[in-house]
């Protein structure tokens, strides 16, 4: 049922069938008597600011490699399949799809108290 109306809504909610299968991956269905809407969620590593101690653009780059190699092994680790880049940095977002496989996803962040 859920996974229909998942499909069925794909135009407004991107889904990734892969999803369903991540080992974090827990399904929300509203607690109507009827349910009528469900949510998958699931466990991400999200990869803040970065920041750097040198100029040398070939430090930077060796550097933020080793990192991003250090969060995507956290991450599976703890049995997520997701690495979530924040950017507001065009050079940056470029680099991150093309050299590194991100797939450019509209996001929103709530910070919680």
């Amino acid at each position: 049922m859920c996974l229909d109306w998942l499909v069925a809504n794909r135009e407004c909610n991107d889904f990734d069938p892969e999803v369903m299968n991540y080992p974090t991956m827990e399904l929300y269905v509203s607690p109507d008597e009827n349910p009528n809407a469900c949510l998958p969620i699931h466990a991400g590593i999200v990869l803040e600011s970065m920041g750097f101690g040198c100029e040398d653009v070939k430090q930077r780059l060796a550097s933020s490699l080793e990192l991003l190699r250090m969060a995507a092994e956290r991450a599976k680790s703890l049995g997520m399949k997701e690495l979530i880049y924040l950017s507001s940095d065009a050079r940056t977002d470029e680099f991150a799809v093309k050299a590194l496989g991100f797939k450019a996803v509209k996001a929103y962040r709530l910070v919680l108290p």
